[in-house]
Protein backbone atom coordinates (compact mmCIF):
# COMPACT_ATOMS: atom_id res chain seq x y z
CA UNK A 1 0.00 0.00 0.00
CA UNK A 2 0.68 3.51 0.10
CA UNK A 3 1.28 5.95 2.51
CA UNK A 4 -1.21 8.61 3.36
CA UNK A 5 1.78 11.34 2.63
CA UNK A 6 2.63 9.26 -1.17
CA UNK A 7 -1.19 9.19 -1.42
CA UNK A 8 -1.14 12.72 -1.70
CA UNK A 9 2.23 13.55 -3.36
CA UNK A 10 0.73 10.81 -6.27
CA UNK A 11 -2.26 12.55 -6.56
CA UNK A 12 -0.12 16.01 -7.06
CA UNK A 13 2.58 14.65 -9.73
CA UNK A 14 -0.83 12.91 -11.38
CA UNK A 15 -2.84 16.35 -11.50
CA UNK A 16 0.29 17.99 -12.73
CA UNK A 17 0.85 15.74 -15.73
CA UNK A 18 -2.92 15.92 -16.31
CA UNK A 19 -4.30 12.81 -14.65
CA UNK A 20 -6.35 12.06 -12.35
CA UNK A 21 -5.68 9.44 -9.25
CA UNK A 22 -9.11 7.31 -8.31
CA UNK A 23 -8.54 5.09 -5.15
CA UNK A 24 -10.73 1.81 -5.67
CA UNK A 25 -11.03 -0.71 -3.05
CA UNK A 26 -12.09 -3.75 -5.55
CA UNK A 27 -13.54 -5.34 -2.01
CA UNK A 28 -15.94 -2.85 -1.87
CA UNK A 29 -17.07 -3.07 -5.55
CA UNK A 30 -18.51 -6.48 -5.74
CA UNK A 31 -19.96 -6.77 -9.30
CA UNK A 32 -17.24 -7.79 -11.75
CA UNK A 33 -19.21 -5.46 -14.74
CA UNK A 34 -18.37 -2.32 -12.46
CA UNK A 35 -14.57 -4.13 -11.69
CA UNK A 36 -14.13 -4.34 -15.80
CA UNK A 37 -15.62 -0.89 -16.52
CA UNK A 38 -12.93 0.83 -13.60
CA UNK A 39 -10.35 -1.46 -15.18
CA UNK A 40 -10.82 -0.62 -18.60
CA UNK A 41 -10.60 3.36 -17.90
CA UNK A 42 -7.31 3.31 -16.08
CA UNK A 43 -4.38 4.89 -17.61
CA UNK A 44 -1.46 4.04 -14.38
CA UNK A 45 -2.74 1.22 -12.12
CA UNK A 46 -0.88 1.02 -8.97
CA UNK A 47 -1.86 -1.93 -6.81
CA UNK A 48 -0.09 -4.44 -4.26
CA UNK A 49 0.82 -8.06 -5.47
CA UNK A 50 -2.30 -9.87 -5.43
CA UNK A 51 -5.70 -11.26 -7.30
CA UNK A 52 -6.60 -7.56 -8.85
CA UNK A 53 -3.62 -8.19 -10.83
CA UNK A 54 -5.87 -10.80 -12.56
CA UNK A 55 -7.44 -7.69 -13.95
CA UNK A 56 -4.67 -6.66 -16.32
CA UNK A 57 -5.87 -7.91 -19.63
CA UNK A 58 -8.84 -5.33 -19.56
CA UNK A 59 -6.60 -2.43 -19.19
CA UNK A 60 -6.69 -0.14 -22.50
CA UNK A 61 -4.03 -0.61 -24.64
CA UNK A 62 -0.92 0.98 -23.95
CA UNK A 63 -1.77 1.24 -19.77
CA UNK A 64 1.02 1.17 -17.16
CA UNK A 65 0.72 -0.96 -14.32
CA UNK A 66 3.18 -0.51 -11.09
CA UNK A 67 3.16 -3.82 -8.88
CA UNK A 68 3.97 -3.51 -5.26
CA UNK A 69 5.84 -6.21 -3.28
CA UNK A 70 6.78 -6.49 -0.13
CA UNK A 71 9.92 -7.28 1.15
CA UNK A 72 11.86 -11.09 0.20
CA UNK A 73 8.58 -11.86 -2.35
CA UNK A 74 9.01 -12.41 -6.10
CA UNK A 75 6.45 -13.36 -8.45
CA UNK A 76 6.25 -13.05 -11.94
CA UNK A 77 3.00 -14.35 -13.31
CA UNK A 78 1.78 -10.84 -13.56
CA UNK A 79 4.91 -9.65 -15.26
CA UNK A 80 4.15 -12.67 -17.73
CA UNK A 81 0.31 -11.51 -17.62
CA UNK A 82 1.42 -7.69 -18.65
CA UNK A 83 3.89 -8.30 -21.17
CA UNK A 84 1.38 -10.89 -23.10
CA UNK A 85 -1.14 -7.95 -22.67
CA UNK A 86 1.28 -5.71 -24.24
CA UNK A 87 1.57 -3.13 -20.90
CA UNK A 88 4.22 -0.92 -19.31
CA UNK A 89 5.04 -2.67 -16.27
CA UNK A 90 7.63 -2.60 -13.26
CA UNK A 91 8.07 -4.09 -10.19
CA UNK A 92 8.00 -1.99 -7.22
CA UNK A 93 10.13 -3.05 -4.33
CA UNK A 94 10.94 -1.81 -1.13
CA UNK A 95 14.10 0.22 -1.42
CA UNK A 96 16.28 -1.76 1.70
CA UNK A 97 19.21 -4.26 0.37
CA UNK A 98 17.75 -7.35 1.01
CA UNK A 99 14.40 -6.61 -0.47
CA UNK A 100 15.66 -6.48 -4.36
CA UNK A 101 16.93 -9.64 -4.66
CA UNK A 102 16.01 -12.98 -4.18
CA UNK A 103 18.55 -15.22 -1.42
CA UNK A 104 18.86 -18.06 -3.90
CA UNK A 105 17.22 -19.96 -6.58
CA UNK A 106 14.80 -21.88 -4.11
CA UNK A 107 12.81 -21.88 -1.57
CA UNK A 108 9.95 -19.68 0.12
CA UNK A 109 9.62 -16.46 -1.06
CA UNK A 110 6.39 -15.53 0.88
CA UNK A 111 8.00 -15.26 3.92
CA UNK A 112 7.35 -11.49 4.57
CA UNK A 113 4.57 -11.16 1.94
CA UNK A 114 1.86 -10.28 4.33
CA UNK A 115 4.08 -7.33 6.11
CA UNK A 116 2.36 -3.92 6.55
CA UNK A 117 4.23 -1.91 4.78
CA UNK A 118 3.34 1.43 3.24
CA UNK A 119 5.55 2.84 0.30
CA UNK A 120 7.05 6.42 0.76
CA UNK A 121 6.75 9.41 -2.01
CA UNK A 122 9.99 8.91 -2.33
CA UNK A 123 10.12 5.57 -3.18
CA UNK A 124 7.07 5.06 -5.33
CA UNK A 125 7.18 9.19 -7.08
CA UNK A 126 10.29 7.86 -9.64
CA UNK A 127 7.78 4.86 -10.58
CA UNK A 128 4.98 6.92 -11.52
CA UNK A 129 7.10 9.38 -13.09
CA UNK A 130 8.61 6.58 -15.51
CA UNK A 131 4.71 5.68 -15.75
CA UNK A 132 3.47 8.73 -16.66
CA UNK A 133 6.09 9.59 -19.15
CA UNK A 134 5.50 6.48 -20.90
CA UNK A 135 1.54 7.54 -21.54
CA UNK A 136 3.09 11.03 -22.72
CA UNK A 137 5.24 8.52 -25.29
CA UNK A 138 2.11 5.95 -25.97
CA UNK A 139 -1.06 9.01 -26.37
CA UNK A 140 1.66 11.59 -27.76
CA UNK A 141 3.25 10.39 -30.66
CA UNK A 142 3.91 13.89 -32.11
CA UNK A 143 5.56 14.74 -28.63
CA UNK A 144 7.77 12.41 -26.85
CA UNK A 145 7.58 15.28 -23.77
CA UNK A 146 3.98 15.32 -23.32
CA UNK A 147 2.44 18.41 -21.71
CA UNK A 148 3.78 17.98 -17.88
CA UNK A 149 6.21 18.98 -15.60
CA UNK A 150 9.05 17.89 -18.20
CA UNK A 151 8.03 21.12 -20.11
CA UNK A 152 7.44 23.18 -17.07
CA UNK A 153 9.81 26.45 -16.51
CA UNK A 154 12.46 26.10 -14.10
CA UNK A 155 10.36 28.02 -11.59
CA UNK A 156 7.42 25.63 -11.55
CA UNK A 157 9.72 22.76 -11.40
CA UNK A 158 10.78 24.09 -7.90
CA UNK A 159 7.82 24.93 -6.65
CA UNK A 160 7.12 21.12 -7.84
CA UNK A 161 10.26 20.08 -5.86
CA UNK A 162 9.46 22.32 -2.74
CA UNK A 163 5.85 20.48 -2.74
CA UNK A 164 7.69 17.31 -2.68
CA UNK A 165 10.15 18.31 0.41
CA UNK A 166 6.65 19.27 2.12
CA UNK A 167 5.02 15.86 1.40
CA UNK A 168 8.28 13.76 2.82
CA UNK A 169 8.30 16.38 5.81
CA UNK A 170 4.39 15.50 6.44
CA UNK A 171 5.02 11.65 6.03
CA UNK A 172 8.14 11.96 8.69
CA UNK A 173 5.92 13.71 10.76
CA UNK A 174 3.37 10.94 10.12
CA UNK A 175 5.50 8.16 11.05
CA UNK A 176 7.01 10.12 14.28
CA UNK A 177 2.88 9.76 15.42
CA UNK A 178 2.47 6.58 14.39
CA UNK A 179 5.38 5.31 16.76
CA UNK A 180 4.37 7.31 19.40
CA UNK A 181 1.13 6.13 19.53
CA UNK A 182 2.28 2.51 18.87
CA UNK A 183 4.13 3.44 22.64
CA UNK A 184 1.49 5.02 24.03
Amino acid sequence: RLSQAAITGVRRIAERAGYTLRLQDFDLVPPMRTQALVISSTNILITAHGAALTHLPLLPEGAAVLELFNCEHFAYGYTNLARASQLYYEAVRRPERECQEPRDLTGDTRKRMNENYAYSLDVIAPYVRRAIRYQWWFDHPSSAWGPGPANDTAEEQQEGEEEDKKDNKAEKQELRVQRVAARG
